[in-house]
C-alpha cells in the first residue's frame, strides 16, 4: 500500500500530491523541497500547508525503529506508541534484544502513558480499561529497574500519577 502526502498552496490552493512507502511516511523519510519543489507551479507562492496518511504502525516498523537511533514516528513518540492497540508490540520492542535503550525508553513511557490514560476520568461515561491497565502496570514491574534508570525521560506529570501505582519505590516530591 502506498501513502500519499499533500502540499497545498495557501496562495492560490493548488493541491498537489505525492506517493510514499510505508516505510517514508512512519518515519518521515522525504523532504518536502525534494517532492515538490520550494514555489508554487501555479502562482510562485511559497507559503504552504501540508497533510499525510500515516500507516498504522506493525512488528516491522517497531522493530526497524527500536535498532536504529536516526529513526523517529514524530516527536512525540511515547504519546503515540501509548495507544492501547500497540501494547503487544511495545513488549515485544521490550523484549527484544537489540532494541536500543534510549528507545526501551520511549517504550516503558508508552507504557506509563496507557497507564496514565487509563487512570485519569475522561467523562462522558467512559469506563477505563482495567486489565489492560493492570497488564501495563505488571510488564513495568518486571522492568523496575529499567524504569529508574530512565529517570526524567519518563515525563514528570506521567510519573505523578503512575508510579505510585507501581512496586517501585518512587518519592512524591518529584
Amino acid at each position: 500500500m502506498n501513502y500519499e502526502v499533500t502540499r497545498k498552496c495557501t496562495d492560490c490552493g493548488l493541491e498537489i500530491k505525492a506517493s510514499l512507502t510505508k516505510r517514508e511516511a512512519a518515519f518521515h523519510l522525504f523532504d518536502t523541497k525534494e517532492l515538490f519543489g520550494s514555489i508554487c507551479p501555479k502562482c510562485a507562492g511559497k507559503e504552504f500547508s501540508g497533510s499525510g496518511s500515516l500507516p498504522l504502525l506493525d512488528k516491522e516498523l517497531i522493530l526497524e525503529w527500536a535498532q536504529n537511533e536516526n529513526l523517529y514516528f514524530s516527536q512525540d513518540e511515547e504519546l503515540m506508541l501509548g495507544d492501547g492497540g500497540y501494547f503487544e508490540l511495545i513488549i515485544e520492542g521490550l523484549n527484544n534484544s537489540l532494541t536500543l535503550l534510549d528507545k526501551k525508553y520511549v517504550l516503558l513511557d508508552a507504557l506509563c502513558i496507557i497507564i496514565f490514560d487509563e487512570t485519569l476520568d475522561r467523562g462522558d461515561g467512559w469506563k477505563p480499561d482495567i486489565s489492560l491497565k493492570q497488564r501495563a502496570i505488571e510488564e513495568l514491574n518486571k522492568r523496575k529497574d529499567l524504569l529508574i534508570q530512565a529517570g526524567d525521560r519518563i515525563i514528570g506529570y506521567v510519573q505523578k500519577v503512575v508510579y505510585p501505582q507501581l512496586d517501585i519505590n518512587w518519592h512524591s516530591e518529584k
